[in-house]
């Protein structure tokens, strides 16, 4: 079986990029590592652990 793929034209290219948009993908901003270790210290288990290394020491 042979086919044939031609695409669209640069008319119907353009006018489907008008229509719906450009073929992109949206950046997405990423939590750094400092963000999601200062989350991690908003856990209780995290805060519960750390007083009782505190309290050993």
């Amino acid at each position: 079986m042979k086919y044939n793929y031609l695409g669209l034209s640069a008319a119907e290219a353009e006018k489907s990029r008008s229509e719906h948009g450009a073929n992109d993908l949206a950046s997405i901003k990423g939590e750094s590592f400092y963000d999601k270790l200062k989350q991690n210290f908003k856990d209780p288990i995290i805060i519960i652990l750390i007083v009782a290394l505190v309290i050993i020491l």
